[in-house]
């Protein structure tokens, strides 16, 4: 198959993908928030599974998820508020699913004179045994600011 050819059928399958074409928004909520703490959680619906008519949630979406609640968790434990990130790990580790509600708890476990460092889970809300996602993220914060 000649690499054009390939291209376009990428293209096309990109423009097939449910992610690509979601309709509303996220629908994310902010549960929790206290200092260093953030609880974000949504409603898995149809346009966020991957495409061919798999029932598996992209994984973007879940990332997307567990960066809101980070970057909150992050935000809440700085003075000057929003920090751009720096890094961004994660380990996708079970499969969502359409109808799930899932959950991204993030905590801060590290401040340092440059970053503020997040843990954080995804899992469904109705069994938090159930983890779907764990990783780790880095946020700048300006030179200035003491904690």
């Amino acid at each position: 198959m000649s690499d054009s050819k390939w291209a376009e059928q990428l293209k096309e399958s990109f423009g097939n993908e449910p992610i690509v074409n979601i309709p509303v928004p996220f629908a994310f909520e902010l549960t929790t928030l206290a200092r260093g703490f953030a609880v974000v959680k949504m409603r898995v619906v149809a346009g966020m599974l991957v495409g061919g008519g798999v029932d598996i949630v992209n994984g973007g979406v879940m990332d997307t998820l567990a960066n809101t609640a980070s970057v909150y968790a992050a935000m809440s434990a700085i003075p000057s508020g929003h920090t751009p990130r720096v890094n961004f790990s994660v380990n996708n580790i079970r499969k969502a699913h359409a109808g799930e509600t899932l959950e991204a708890i993030a905590i801060v476990v590290s401040i340092t004179d440059r970053v503020v460092v997040i843990r954080f889970t995804v899992a469904n809300e109705s069994n938090p045994e159930d983890v779907k996602t764990i990783g780790q993220a880095e946020y700048w914060r300006p030179k200035t600011q003491k904690v």
